[in-house]
């Protein structure tokens, strides 16, 4: 892969994931002031930020595997997952420690954005892989 379509597909991912993450924020502020649940606030100014530098990082050192050494890219996969889960229950616990009282509403705040960045990171670089290995195949075949 060259260096301008892996800054290309990292800037897309970026793009995608401001989005999402400033769409789940919007809808889940509307929620807050409809039902009155002024208690949500916190947590999703919290989540909000967590998931903005997690995907920001994510699209980062994608971008930079996938230049420098892009047979790494499903150990990468593997790696950003696990990263992903050990930064979250370290949020978790730091959101403990500064609200015990609150931590059942920030970690149902938490499980859906969580859940929405985890499904649209593996859908789109599982797309880019299958791209990819296509193009590999393709690759192979007319040599």
């Amino acid at each position: 892969m060259n260096m301008d379509e892996a800054r290309k597909l990292s800037k897309r991912y970026n793009r995608q994931s401001l989005w999402l993450v400033g769409g789940l924020t919007a809808i889940l502020l509307i929620v807050m002031r409809v039902w009155y649940m002024n208690q949500l606030l916190t947590p999703i100014v919290a989540c909000a930020l967590f998931f903005l530098f997690v995907c920001s990082l994510t699209a980062i050192v994608w971008r930079k595997v996938a230049i420098q050494s892009p047979d790494n890219l499903p150990t990468f996969y593997t790696a950003e997952s696990g990263a992903r889960f050990l930064l979250a229950l370290l949020l978790m616990f730091v959101y403990y420690l500064a609200d015990k009282s609150g931590i059942k509403t920030f970690i149902g705040v938490f499980a859906i954005y969580y859940f929405a960045t985890l499904i649209h990171t593996s859908l789109y670089f599982s797309r880019i892989s299958n791209r990819l290995d296509k193009q590999k195949t393709y690759d192979e075949k007319t040599e």
